[in-house]
């Protein structure tokens, strides 16, 4: 544990700030697609978890992956791996988006349990 503390103190500052918030950025768009696909119950429950599950899993490796690219300063390989985390965060933003418009039309198909019926006389 001390030496990877070492080694985050001797990395670049600015490097080790723009991969906290870029990989914050890449978690909350895991949270809002994962709270997206949840909502869904057509969707068989075993995919939903397998498609979270994976995600996570991206997650630590990419976390893991840029620590090793940061403490040993390989710059391309750092920006590179930015640009495709970003790209990831976009696709599952947009993927969110038209999962909640997607699950808010199939919310409003739902039968109601009550049916009132009502008449007009015009005079």
């Amino acid at each position: 544990m001390n030496r990877i503390i070492r080694k985050l103190k001797k990395a670049n500052k600015i490097m080790l700030l723009s991969n906290l918030i870029i990989l914050l950025i890449f978690l909350s768009a895991i949270v809002l697609f994962s709270y997206s696909v949840i909502k869904l119950s057509g969707i068989e429950t075993t995919i939903r978890y397998i498609v979270i599950g994976l995600l996570i899993i991206l997650f630590i490796g990419l976390f893991i992956l840029n620590y090793k690219f940061i403490t040993k300063r390989k710059k391309t390989k750092i920006i590179i791996s930015f640009v495709c985390i970003l790209l990831i965060s976009a696709i599952l933003l947009v993927f969110t988006y038209l999962l909640n418009i997607l699950y808010g039309s199939l919310d409003s198909l739902k039968e109601k349990e009550q049916v009132v019926y009502t008449s007009y006389l015009i005079k």
